[in-house]
């Protein structure tokens, strides 16, 4: 599962909680927010699919 929304506690409406658990255990997201994942998994990724300005 990815993701699961629902009317929790006294929430009014439908709503999403964003959790990372690692090993079943929470964990604080930042703290897996590696800058050389990042670049190396995401950033690299973005810019091969950038397109020149104005096409």
């Amino acid at each position: 599962m990815i993701g699961n929304t629902g009317a929790t506690g006294m929430a009014g409406g439908d709503h999403l909680h964003f959790e990372v658990v690692v090993s079943g255990q929470s964990v604080n997201p930042i703290e897996w927010w590696d800058p050389s994942w990042i670049k190396n998994n995401v950033s690299s990724k973005l810019e091969l699919v950038k397109t020149p300005a104005g096409k």
